[in-house]
């Protein structure tokens, strides 16, 4: 379970020491110029702030076990975590709202994009879809997130084309993703199962004809259509 609520005090924590509400800076050593103390304060505001947690990491929680700053620091140089490197929470676990060294894992920002939703199109439209009220004639558009950014696919008729053009453009992305994933010196099989476990899904609800469901946990679409 991840942790809201601040640490137990019995266990020797004091009130001064908290970070963000929640976090306890153990560090034998200044953290001023630390660069994973900071990745690890960046987390601890996802999971406390009330600016974020009302946005895109509305629900995220702390594993207990990253509470200190010591536990958090040993996990990531055990995964190498580096500059070019960033802590993921939705690949190994789908839909995943716990920040912990269980259910996270270091992975390349161009993998991290390669999960990740165009927020604007979650509510009224499917994943990667977007309506265009200027235009009187295939007002729908459809856009993904790729290694380099952001690429428009098309307009279209209707949301369900537009989104079947998204999935269909997503498994080709992934597809790539994980094939230049593979050749890092820090690839985890793991990370690269979970990207095919996707490729796969999203293959199936092609055939379906099911709009899919984005990874991360702000992505809550998911509904069944007729094309």
């Amino acid at each position: 379970m991840g942790a809201k609520a601040r640490p137990n005090f019995e266990r020797g924590y004091k009130r001064s020491k908290l970070v963000y509400g929640i976090g306890v800076n153990d560090a034998d050593y200044s953290i001023t110029k630390c660069k994973v103390y900071k990745r690890w304060c960046g987390i601890l505001r996802r999971c406390s702030d009330i600016t974020i947690r009302k946005s895109y990491y509305e629900g995220c929680t702390l594993d207990p076990k990253w509470i200190s700053f010591l536990n958090f620091k040993a996990w990531a140089e055990l995964n190498s975590l580096s500059d070019s490197l960033v802590v993921d929470k939705d690949i190994l676990v789908s839909g995943n709202k716990i920040y912990g060294p269980d259910t996270c894992c270091v992975v390349p920002q161009y993998v991290n994009n390669s999960i990740s939703c165009i927020r604007k199109s979650v509510g009224d439209y499917p994943v990667g879809v977007f309506w265009s009220s200027h235009l009187k004639t295939r007002p729908f558009e459809s856009m993904i997130n790729t290694c380099t950014g952001r690429v428009r696919l098309g307009r279209f008729s209707s949301p369900e084309e537009a989104h079947k053009a998204w999935q269909e453009a997503k498994v080709s992305v992934i597809e790539d993703i994980i094939k230049r994933y593979s050749k890092e010196p820090d690839f985890n099989s793991k990370v690269a199962e979970r990207l095919q476990d996707r490729v796969e899904a999203i293959k199936a609800d092609i055939n379906t004809n099911t709009l899919t469901k984005e990874m991360r946990n702000g992505c809550k679409f998911k509904a069944v259509c007729s094309r």
